[in-house]
């Protein structure tokens, strides 16, 4: 790529914003180069490149799949098609394709490990949003005591088997529960006299109409029996980013 310098007619503002757009551009090359192999599979690939609806700034928000199939991402194996399909690896992308407006009068399906799903037609007529952020960090070893944070895309019984194998207590008896970790406070899975609640500390979760994002304690998650609030008033109005627990060491 050739390098860029301001000249004497350039403002300095007017080149960085110059350079910053051959970035987003160059950004956007490299991800259609990754992605070729993906129109021989049956899905028609095409990089956003969109304005920021506030601020008219160019963005790159991700690469997105057309006519995608969804047959590798639902327990059942059933052969539906996505009209459009967006993998997020990275918060950050989640709220650019939030604050971008391309989720704005779209049928909307947020997608973890495809296990409490059923495709009732062919073709899903709107934006399939596939959560796989990954990353599992201690946040805090205070005595008897650890804080975990796991991000909503890791595989939930490899997050388990990862604190078993740390001799940590608190998740064991959930272990083959099939999902992801961001699934799993909606739900509040649960096996053998254990739920998720008696480990759960925080989620931290974006909201879907603004991108922002926020905080939910334990309180505010309204467990009940395979029951929290993010299946009833806050159903389809947020998406779980991060989950963190408090897990004993003894």
């Amino acid at each position: 790529m050739r390098c860029l310098r301001p000249t004497k007619s350039t403002s300095y503002p007017a080149f960085c914003k110059a350079r910053h757009d051959l970035l987003t551009l160059w950004s956007v090359t490299k991800s259609l180069i990754t992605d070729t192999m993906a129109r021989f599979m049956g899905a028609k690939v095409q990089s956003f490149l969109l304005k920021h609806r506030e601020s008219q700034e160019i963005v790159y928000i991700c690469t997105m799949k057309t006519n995608f199939n969804l047959k590798a991402y639902n327990s059942f194996g059933f052969d539906a098609v996505a009209k459009q399909f967006a993998e997020i690896n990275a918060i950050s992308e989640l709220q650019t394709l939030i604050k971008s407006g391309t989720l704005q009068s779209q049928n909307i399906l947020i997608l973890s490990g495809g296990n409490n799903i059923l495709f009732q037609n062919e073709v899903f007529d709107g934006i399939v949003v596939y959560i796989n952020t990954k990353g599992i960090e201690i946040l805090r070893e205070d005595g008897n005591d650890v804080v975990v944070r796991a991000q909503a895309g890791e595989d939930w019984p490899d997050f388990v088997r990862f604190c078993v194998s740390k001799g940590w207590h608190g998740v064991e008896n959930l272990a083959h529960i099939p999902g992801k970790v961001g699934a799993a406070p909606v739900q509040n899975i649960g096996a053998y006299g254990m739920e998720l609640k008696d480990s759960f500390s925080q989620c931290e979760a974006i909201e879907l109409s603004t991108g922002e994002s926020k905080v939910f304690s334990k309180e505010e998650c309204h467990f009940g029996y395979r029951e929290s609030v993010f299946k009833n008033e806050l159903k389809g109005k947020f998406v779980i980013t991060s989950v963190d627990f408090l897990l004993k060491k003894e």
